[in-house]
This record gives C-alpha cells, structure tokens and sequence, in this order.
C-alpha cells in the first residue's frame, strides 16, 4: 500500500533554505512512523518536487542534542537529516499529529554552518 504523499514547500530562509511540511495525511503517517522509532534507528522520507530537485529526509532518535544536517550531493539532490533527542521528537510528533507549529530552531542551537530550517506548519 502506497504512503500518502506529504504535501511541503521549499522556501528561501536566512539560513539559506527552508523546508516546510504542511499538516495533513503525510505529516500523520509519517507521525505513526516516528512514534516507533528506536534509538539508533531512523526513518526515511523521499519527496520529489520539479523545481525543488529530490529531497530525502531522514529522522534519528539521539539520546542528547538534536540536530538538523543537509548534504547536497547532487545538483538536483538534497538529503537532510533531523537528529532528535526524545522529548523533541515528542513535540514534533505532537506537531504532526495536531497540527500545531513546530521549528528546530526552537529545538537546538543550530551549528552556525547550518544552510537549512525545517518546520512544520
């Protein structure tokens, strides 16, 4: 059975790109997905996107710190990866479930080479 799709946009932000993921049959899929995450393991998500290239996405439960990471290995590739510490992936499940807002800014101390921002609306 296929996944429902997650509806998300690609912005510019002063970090220097934003992804945003919208409330809706993705986000609560993915949120089910999240909740059985175990520490070491991860979740992966793929969007594709015309104008935004491939993005995939991957979630890690840490024991401490979360973190958000982007490679760009390709010119048309992106691969971000959201480290989270649990009570961080908590609210993020909380966000994608509810609806409510949620941003790792507001999470972490992003490294201060971090060219990404991740939200969901």
């Amino acid at each position: 059975m296929a996944r429902p799709e997650l509806s998300y946009r690609v912005t510019e932000h002063r970090l220097g790109v934003e992804l945003v993921l919208s409330h809706g049959p993705g986000t609560l899929d993915l949120a089910d997905r999240l909740r059985e995450l175990e520490e070491g393991g991860e979740v992966s998500v793929s969007m594709a996107s015309g104008s935004d290239g491939f993005w995939r996405l991957y979630f890690k439960l840490r024991p401490e710190g979360t973190r958000l990471l982007l490679a760009h290995p390709e010119p048309e590739e992106w691969v971000a990866t959201l480290a989270l510490e649990p009570q961080a992936l908590g609210s993020l499940i909380e966000a994608m479930t509810n609806g409510g807002g949620w941003a790792a800014e507001d999470r972490t101390v992003l490294h201060p080479l971090t060219n990404v921002h991740f939200r969901v609306e």
